[in-house]
């Protein structure tokens, strides 16, 4: 985090790979939040072209906490000031009155639904666990056994079946 905050070529580099790695969980908030896939892309975009170009990341403190914590509060700002301009542009910020004597039912959100803060952090674990997994797969092509990271992926990524670690554990020559 701290090479991103840097004006040079590596920090640049440092911090478009910040923002690839959480990508995945801004968009994931944002469609939590804004309840629209598409408008969610179109936000996440914003808010990164945002981040790169007007260097918000300097306000990012390790001192004041992690930088997952620092991002998702700059996300909820960037989405707080674009609906006070939808709002202003508006006037009336698109809300619709509706009659208390009115026979219209209004649907209410899925209470069972992820809070926005909660999918967040949900789609970071899957990115950090899939960043995990590619590092794993390099490390064992390089010591030339990819074959067997093919065989006991299933194992590290929750898809293998009950009683499928015997099976693998036989195919990859290994006895319990």
């Amino acid at each position: 985090m701290c090479a991103a905050q840097s004006d040079s070529e590596d920090g640049r580099r440092a911090l478009a790979d910040l923002c690839d790695a959480y990508y995945e969980p801004v968009l994931a908030f944002l469609r939590c939040e804004l309840r629209d896939t598409d408008t969610a892309r179109e936000m996440s975009h914003a808010f990164f072209a945002e981040m790169l170009a007007g260097g918000s990341i300097g306000g990012a403190d390790r001192e004041r906490g992690r930088f997952r914590s620092y991002l998702l509060g700059a996300v909820k700002h960037f989405v707080s000031k674009q609906r006070e301009f939808s709002d202003r542009v508006k006037r009336g910020g698109g809300l619709e009155a509706v009659s208390f004597e009115s026979d219209e039912v209004v649907e209410l959100a899925d209470a069972r639904q992820m809070s926005p803060d909660a999918e967040f952090d949900r789609q970071w674990a899957v990115t950090v666990l899939e960043r995990g997994l590619e590092a794993l797969r390099d490390e064992c092509e390089a010591g030339g056994r990819g074959a067997f990271f093919e065989q006991v992926k299933p194992l590290l990524s929750g898809d293998a079946g009950y009683g499928d670690q015997a099976a693998i554990a036989t195919a990859c020559g290994m006895n319990l």
